[in-house]
């Protein structure tokens, strides 16, 4: 895989297997009655192929055709004109800080306009483990996001995992806290995350050497699940170990621990690394050809935030 495809593109092509199957087994039936005909749209079906104008039929939620409409000849209940415009599977945001908590925020309706149908939160280190308590049911058995506007997925956190058992120590994690951090973390993988994310640029993750990580993070290669790092130093970090390495040790974490990995910010800082993004492409390019499964996300803009701990 190229490292110019996304992991939305791999997301995507399972969302395309159930569209088109649902397709083959609607076009085998007759179809009297459309409760959505989207007419004249530009599909992309998230494959990497060129865009192609067809028209998409919709009961009960599931799209049931994809063709031309003329030869369907069914009634619709709402019929949407789309000439002009593009028709995509919902997009995944990979790396969200949205607020669930928020009344406002769990509407998502900022996602939603976007085209945003599923985030992914607990980034950045600081996901907790108490998955079902936060996101699944309450203590009256209902489904806490039963009304949140998109799909919600997490991942639990290092940074967390590390604060709960040692505060803001800055010192080397002993073996029993070592152990419990692990369990911290593992008791979060049980109740349904979907991998484990550090933010190693931020305290107290900082703190923690490359080999702390590996061994705190050894029991995620029985999930096969997703190692998402804000990596621990971009390179516009005091007394930092510089782009390049910062790169490499989180490919080396990801790949000692058999995790997916996922660099949240694949952004180079400072004028002193610009232009060399090239090298992290490269490093992340030779990992890949080692049998790593190693992706980045990158900003699509030109400034940057982030928290002062004084």
């Amino acid at each position: 895989m190229k490292f110019t495809q996304s992991l939305l593109v791999k997301y995507c092509l399972v969302l395309l297997f159930l569209f088109y199957s649902a397709v083959a087994l609607a076009q085998n039936n007759k179809i009297d009655y459309l409760d959505i005909l989207i007419l004249d749209g530009k599909i992309i079906d998230g494959s990497g192929n060129p865009w192609i104008k067809q028209d998409i039929g919709v009961v009960d939620d599931k799209i049931v055709f994809v063709g031309n409409a003329d030869s369907l000849r069914s009634k619709a209940k709402l019929t949407i004109n789309a000439e002009g415009l593009y028709v995509t599977p919902g997009f995944i945001d990979m790396h969200s800080h949205a607020d669930l908590n928020d009344p406002q925020g769990k509407k998502m309706l900022p996602q939603i306009f976007q085209g945003v149908t599923s985030v992914i939160v607990g980034v950045d280190g600081f996901g907790k483990n108490d998955v079902l308590k936060q996101y699944k049911i309450d203590k009256g058995g209902r489904e806490r996001l039963s009304d949140t506007g998109v799909n919600i997925g997490t991942y639990v956190g290092f940074n967390q995992a590390r604060l709960n058992v040692m505060g803001m120590n800055d010192r080397p994690a002993s073996n029993e806290e070592r152990s419990k951090i692990t369990h911290y973390l593992e008791s979060g993988m049980q109740q349904g995350a979907f991998g484990v994310s550090t933010g190693l640029f931020y305290r107290p993750a900082s703190y923690a050497s490359t080999k702390e990580v590996i061994e705190s993070l050894s029991f995620l290669n029985k999930y096969k699940a997703i190692y998402d790092t804000h990596d621990r130093d971009l390179g516009a970090v005091l007394n930092g170990i510089g782009y390049d390495a910062s790169v490499a040790e989180a490919i080396k974490i990801g790949s000692a621990i058999d995790a997916r990995i996922i660099f949240s910010h694949f952004t180079p800082q400072g004028k002193h690394n610009d232009g060399r993004a090239d090298v992290g492409i490269d490093l992340i390019n030779n990992a890949r050809a080692d049998g790593a499964q190693v992706f980045a996300a990158q900003h699509p803009y030109t400034a940057t935030q982030s928290s002062v701990v004084v």
